[in-house]
């Protein structure tokens, strides 16, 4: 309970529906009890909140480019312009011969990519935000680097990324990450977490 004043303990309670609150105020020397006339209640505030996460190995096959994760997500999930949905991927490479690439998707259209260089061990993080332009409209904007698996010192790639890219209204836009090792040898390149926020 609060404290309305050094006699007065006053508390706010909710019964039945949004709108019904009351203000019950307590006289510690009389017990009297006072009721206050109910006010309107403040609209309720939508916060943000996890629309999935996926943790798991996932690595490329062999020599050519291939779906690491992906997950297909409703343009309706962000109703609004200007709505947001915040994305964050991680991948570990091997200390293998031949570069490695990572690239993102929306749909078929490429958004971003980096390339880690042979015979390192790096981590790659890649985050970024899809908003909400109009129906048939979203912009991605994405930061990919890598670093030293080992002792975090970044590595040679980092960049940041933007494009707008025409969607399907009222359906699914695919996002996709994709890998390719130059050595075409099995898990050169792994997915480890795809992680997606929505801002309402």
């Amino acid at each position: 309970m609060s404290q309305f004043n050094r006699n007065v303990w006053c508390e706010t309670l909710t019964l039945g529906p949004a709108g019904s609150e009351i203000i019950l105020g307590v006289d510690k020397s009389t017990g009297e009890l006072t009721i206050a006339t109910p006010f309107t209640a403040q609209p309720a505030r939508k916060m943000p909140y996890r629309y999935d996460a996926v943790v798991d190995s996932v690595g490329n096959v062999g020599g050519g480019e291939d779906v690491l994760m992906s997950k297909s997500i409703p343009l309706n999930l962000i109703p609004v312009e200007g709505q947001q949905i915040q994305f964050r991927a991680t991948f570990h490479v091997a200390n293998s011969a031949g570069t490695k690439t990572t690239k993102t998707y929306i749909d078929t259209t490429e958004i971003a990519s980096i390339v880690s260089a042979a015979g390192t061990l790096l981590s790659q993080l890649a985050e970024g935000a899809i908003t909400r332009l109009s129906d048939t409209l979203v912009h991605v904007h994405i930061r990919m680097f890598d670093s030293d698996g080992t002792s975090g010192v970044l590595g040679t790639q980092w960049a940041e990324f933007h494009n707008e890219v025409t969607v399907t209204a009222g359906a699914s836009f695919l996002l996709k990450f994709t890998g390719t090792a130059a050595g075409a040898t099995n898990d050169d390149i792994i997915q480890d977490s795809l992680t997606l926020v929505v801002l309402p």
